[in-house]
């Protein structure tokens, strides 16, 4: 195997994960962008106080933690949290610069604080927001502004319904519509919502994301958040879509979208958290990506990349040169995690009788776990399985469809020492998947299964860790 190498002046990091987490991390609730900085808001309970907690970056990668929005003491029913920037005052809270507004649904009640110092405080307002609705089944809101509309709209997630309301001025509100989808994943509960615009990539034509995420019924199991594309007026979210994933993995959910990208002219960012089936403490977040929506097959799809700021943490490259192999084909020296890791493969002879039924990457240690990611070329989709000596019959295979009719397909993985994620064909299949070795898996090789296959180019990089 020939290697071309080159060398970043920056030095690997000590730390080994890629995604940030701290000890009061939880669940995700909102992004905006500021001062020019990227604020994070996330909800939290850690030793019995609940928090909505804020975190402040200028570039996506490294967090710093700043003053929390609220605290409530264990007793009070905090559900679920959402934060606008009043861009025109319309509330009469504020000034010219554009309050922030932070509501609460806690004791099933829609309660409000605002800040005008681009949320270095907050001051709790002594009104509650009255919907005349009973809230006890509700478990999320979101608010947000239709540009088009010039108006505000507020998302209720109830049941398994998304009732719409709509405002002038972010204190009163009247009820308009509620959206049921017949294909929804109807299990479990709904977590958390989430409404945004994107942009069409071959028409620049806006079309209005709902997403939901929901602990049971995703497509490899337990939490995952399924989305519909479709048109919204002033009143109503219709959509003649199927239901799809954001994510295909078992571990992404919660996601929540750069608010007012379109007014701030920046790309729409998504940020999801990286489940952690014990507790909801020290979770960590996803790596941050940019989402695009395109138009296949006759049905609007959401793709997510990796968002470009990743290059700020590249290292070491090692190239891999073009080469047709059969079986394993290994990489000599061991490596260290973090690393990104892109393949492409070559098809044009995939309906061969020689070639490859399964390839793609392996990475393994001396304990003999392997963490198995690739692509299944008869039964068309996509993989992850981690596995170690003793169990590996039993081990849980993560499947994502993805039906390939180009010539090629690329691979872009982001790993670290607890988690993967996948990103192919050129965003529109995504899987995340967390895992636990009992050393780091330094080890990698690419293989098929049952025939040959031609790797056209291929790199790993090593990746800095960032300061959690």
């Amino acid at each position: 195997m020939a290697f071309a190498c080159s060398d970043s002046s920056r030095k690997n990091s000590e730390k080994s994960g890629v995604h940030f987490a701290n000890a009061n991390n939880g669940t995700p609730v909102a992004i905006h962008f500021f001062n020019d900085e990227y604020h994070l808001f996330f909800r939290n309970e850690n030793d019995s106080v609940q928090v909505l907690g804020q975190l402040k970056s200028t570039n996506l990668l490294f967090w710093e933690e700043t003053a929390p929005v609220a605290e409530f003491s264990s007793d009070k029913n905090f559900k679920a949290a959402s934060i606008v920037r009043d861009w025109n005052n319309s509330s009469g809270l504020g000034d010219e610069n554009g309050p922030l507004l932070s509501f609460f649904l806690k004791d099933n009640i829609v309660s409000y604080s605002i800040s005008n110092d681009f949320g270095k405080s907050w001051k709790m307002s002594d009104e509650n927001i009255d919907l005349g609705i009973d809230l006890f089944f509700v478990n999320d809101l979101k608010v947000l502004w239709n540009e088009d509309a010039q108006k505000w709209i507020m998302l209720m997630l109830k049941d398994y319904q998304v009732e719409f309301y709509s405002s002038d001025n972010l204190i009163d509100w009247e009820y308009q519509s509620v959206f049921e989808a017949e294909d929804a994943v109807k299990k479990g509960v709904w977590k958390a919502v989430e409404f945004s615009p994107l942009e069409l990539n071959e028409t620049l034509e806006i079309k209005w994301c709902l997403c939901i995420t929901t602990d049971t019924g995703a497509p490899n199991g337990g939490f995952g958040t399924q989305y519909f594309v479709g048109d919204f007026n002033e009143f109503q979210f219709n959509t003649d879509d199927d239901v799809k994933w954001l994510d295909n993995g078992t571990d992404f959910s919660a996601a929540v979208i750069l608010s007012d990208y379109l007014l701030l002219n920046k790309q729409p960012v998504c940020i999801g958290k990286i489940n952690n089936e014990e507790t909801e403490a020290n979770e960590l977040f996803s790596f941050p990506r940019t989402l695009s929506l395109i138009k296949k097959y006759n049905e609007f799809f959401i793709c997510s990349k990796p968002i470009p700021e990743l290059k700020q943490l590249e290292n070491k490259t090692k190239r891999i040169a073009e080469n047709e192999f059969s079986g394993e084909l290994k990489i000599e020296k061991k490596q260290n995690l973090p690393l990104e890791i892109n393949l492409t493969f070559d098809l044009n002879n995939r309906k061969y009788l020689d070639f490859a039924e399964v390839f793609g990457v392996i990475l393994e240690n001396e304990n003999h776990e392997k963490l198995i990611i690739g692509y299944h070329n008869l039964r068309r989709y996509f993989f992850i399985s981690f596995q170690n000596e003793n169990d590996a019959e039993n081990a849980k295979v993560d499947y994502a469809p993805g039906i390939i009719d180009n010539s090629e397909v690329d691979i872009k993985l982001i790993i670290d020492e607890s988690s993967v994620e996948l990103f192919a064909m050129e965003g529109l299949v995504s899987m995340t998947k967390k895992y636990n070795s009992q050393s780091v898996l330094n080890r990698i090789k690419l293989f098929t299964e049952n025939g040959k296959m031609n790797l056209k180019e291929g790199s790993i990089t090593q990746l800095s860790g960032i300061s959690n």
